[in-house]
Formats: C-alpha cells, sequence, structure tokens
C-alpha cells in the first residue's frame, strides 16, 4: 500500500537511529543488556494512572510490532507513541533476541518499578502494551513470571483492561487472560474507522471487517467484553466529512460489531504522523466538531450513550491546544463527557446546525466524490512534502479507483 511507503519515508530518521542502536549493542552480553534495559526504565521514570479503584500500569516492551519491521517503520499513520524511544526500544529488541526468559523478566520489572513488589490490586487493573496478545511482543513467559509464577500482585485482581489487535486475537489467548481476572476481562481493539478502506489505506492500520468481527465473536464466545477504540477526525480530511465518517463508525461498531463499549479518541496530529505532515503543524480537531459529535451521539445512539466514554488523555492534550472562545467551550463540554455513561446535554448548548447542514447539502452532491478528491490531495501534498515522486501518487491513485465505490460511501449514516 501507498500509504506505508509515505509513513515508511516519515520514519526513516527513527528507523535509522533504532537499526543503528541495535548494531552498536550487539556485541553486548545477555548480563549487559539486561542492566541497560534496566537502567533505560529507571530513567523514564514512569508513573501509573492510579485511582481508588483504577490502575493503568505502562510496561515496556519491544514497541508496536504492526509499526517496527525489519527494513522500515511504518505503522498507523495517526501514531507516533514510540517515535522519542527508539534506542531504549532497540535495546529490548536486541535482549528478546538473545534471550526471551530474561526478556520476560525485564517486562516484569518495569511493571515492579511503578507498582512495587507484590503490590495489591484495584478494583480494575489495565495493562498498557500495544499488542498484548502478540507473542513477540508479549510472549508465553511474560504472562507465565508475571500471573502464574510468584506474580506481581497480592490479591486476585478483579476486573482486567488490556489492549490488542484485531488480527492477534484466539481463543486460546482470551481464555488465558481470564484466568488472570476474578470477574471481567475486556480486551480493546483497535477499530479508528468503520470505513476499511481508509483503515487500511489511509490511516495503515491494516485490520479487515473480518478480522474485527472474528475478534469480537472470539473474545464473547471466551467470556469477555470488546471496547472498541475509534478516531474522531481523521488526517487530512475536513471535518464535515470527518462528522458523518465518525457516526457512521459509531453504528459500525455498536450495531454490528456489537461491542460492549466505545471508547473515542478526539485526533491529535502529533509529530511524525500523517496529519502533523498535511497541516504542516502539530494540531487538533476543533471544539466545534468535538460538539457536533457528541450532539450525533445524543440523537442518535441515545440508548447506547453508556457505552460510550472519550479518551480522557486525547481530551486534555486538546486542551492545552485551545485558547479563547475555543479553549471556554471545552472545558465546559469537558465537565459532561468526563465520565462513562454522562448524558451529553451540554452539547445543545453548543450544537452548529450549519456544520450539520454543510455535511448534508454536499453528501447529496456525492459523498464518494468528496471523500477521492480529499484523498488524493491530500496523498499529493504528502508525496511532495516527502519528495517521493509522482510515481507514489499515482500509484495511490490506482488504489483509489480499484475500490468498488460502496467502499468508499458512508453506508449507514443518511
Amino acid at each position: 500500500m501507498v500509504i506505508e511507503k509515505v509513513i515508511s519515508e516519515l520514519w526513516k530518521q527513527q528507523y535509522l537511529d533504532y537499526k543503528e542502536e541495535r548494531e552498536r549493542v550487539d556485541g553486548m552480553t545477555e548480563e549487559e543488556l539486561v542492566m541497560l534495559c534496566r537502567q533505560d526504565i529507571i530513567e523514564l521514570n514512569e508513573k501509573p494512572y492510579c485511582t481508588n479503584m483504577h490502575t493503568l500500569s505502562i510496561m515496556e516492551t519491544i514497541g508496536c510490532q504492526h509499526q517496527i519491521k525489519a527494513d522500515k517503520i511504518a505503522g498507523c499513520s495517526f501514531c507516533n507513541w514510540d517515535s522519542s524511544r527508539m534506542k531504549e526500544i532497540a535495546h529490548l529488541a536486541k535482549l528478546r533476541e538473545k534471550n526471551v526468559k530474561l526478556y520476560a523478566d525485564t517486562i516484569k520489572f518495569s511493571f515492579q518499578r511503578i507498582r512495587g513488589e507484590n503490590c495489591t490490586a484495584t478494583l480494575i487493573e489495565q495493562m498498557s502494551v500495544h499488542d498484548i496478545l502478540n507473542e513477540k511482543q508479549y510472549p508465553q513467559e511474560a504472562f507465565h513470571i508475571m500471573f502464574k509464577e510468584s506474580g506481581v500482585y497480592r490479591n486476585t485482581p478483579q476486573i482486567g483492561i488490556i489492549s490488542a489487535r484485531a488480527d492477534s486475537v484466539t481463543a486460546e489467548k482470551v481464555k488465558m487472560w481470564r484466568t488472570v481476572f476474578k470477574r471481567s476481562l475486556t480486551i480493546g481493539i483497535g477499530v479508528e474507522c468503520g470505513n476499511e478502506f481508509l483503515r487500511n489505506h489511509w490511516l495503515n492500520k491494516k485490520i479487515t471487517n473480518e478480522n474485527l468481527k472474528n475478534a469480537t465473536d472470539i473474545i464473547h464466545k471466551e467470556g469477555g467484553k470488546v471496547c472498541a477504540n475509534i478516531l474522531l477526525g481523521l488526517p487530512g480530511l475536513s471535518e464535515d466529512i470527518a462528522l458523518p465518517l465518525f457516526l457512521d463508525t459509531c453504528q459500525y461498531v455498536l450495531n454490528e460489531l456489537q461491542v460492549d463499549y466505545v471508547l473515542i479518541s478526539p485526533l491529535i496530529n502529533k509529530e511524525n504522523t500523517l496529519g502533523c505532515l498535511l497541516n504542516k503543524q502539530v494540531s487538533t480537531i476543533s471544539t466545534q466538531l468535538l460538539i457536533n459529535a457528541i450532539r450525533g451521539l445524543e440523537k442518535h445512539f441515545l440508548s447506547q450513550l453508556s457505552k460510550i466514554t472519550f479518551s480522557p488523555d486525547n481530551l486534555e492534550s486538546m486542551k492545552r491546544m485551545k485558547t479563547g472562545k475555543e479553549l471556554s467551550e471545552l472545558e465546559k463540554m469537558y465537565k459532561s463527557i468526563e465520565n462513562m455513561g454522562t448524558v451529553y446535554t451540554t452539547a445543545s448548548d453548543f450544537y452548529d446546525p450549519l456544520l450539520e447542514f454543510s455535511y448534508v447539502k454536499k453528501r447529496k452532491m456525492g459523498q464518494a466524490a468528496m471523500l477521492v478528491q480529499q484523498l488524493e490531495e491530500g496523498m499529493d501534498q504528502a508525496c511532495k512534502s516527502l519528495g517521493l515522486g509522482d510515481g507514489v501518487r499515482k500509484e495511490f491513485e490506482n488504489e483509489l479507483c480499484n475500490a468498488r465505490l460502496e467502499e468508499l460511501r458512508w453506508k449507514h449514516w443518511n
């Protein structure tokens, strides 16, 4: 896919740093690598997100295996999670290559560094790893060391939340994780966008609708719950297109996939992402799009609002990037959306019918044509910015031509 070439070029320097660091530490002994990785973890000085009932623990691993490949770094076009710590990831990758048991021990060390040894589990325990069901990133050895041998908790955790790619979900792995938590297990999977073409050819997710359906079915069959992670706003697309695409995605995850929860992340165009490249700066969605999205949820999914929440991290990032009237409105909105299950009545106070009129009018003019035009313009700009040439841009045009028209329509939103 062309989008992978774009993201690979965008992350070229990070890949070179990663490759150089792996080569530099290649001659180290296993013991030296362990000490180096532990020192990296100590210097990170991560703090868990913790309340009386909920703890989020970030564990250090070799990074997202969808992103980090043998010959390049090219993950999701909207994500820059590991961009600032490629050298530390290179150290862990070399350790895993040499001794998976020591790598697993190091993951446990990263957990205990922030939680302490033999810690007390809170009611909700959330394990933060890009894809905790990926054997390369989080091997069986790490699971057994942390949960089957001496263990990391002094008591049995009640409710667990983990995250995984849909194509990593298997019945065996879900059963394995179900044994850790006494009451329930929720697995967050990245859907991002209900439109499969956009998810894969623009966001570079490489997850099909079939992958999502299979993962959801397996998790439910094994007694788990599913949280669909979705985006509000897509890089390079106008907000009057982003809004109906978002509501279409909500329809897809709630009524087709029938997930248990939905976590909405307002798009933040960070460094080393497609959105930042196209906007030429770090940016986020407008407060007005957030308002209209919440109004749309209230209007079309009122009976399912208890399943829906917004990412607090992304909302806080939005607040830091807003000033004046937008910040004032966002702060008022924030009070009504910070907790799952809140009724979003505050949205009515700020709702802008002109935005809805705009996308309704344009939809009648041909939604697929609008979308194709913006995708072509965005790819043209990305290729010029990265010096990729006309050949790559034309290759993307061929991808668009080969897509069925139905794939570019908003199927559920009318």
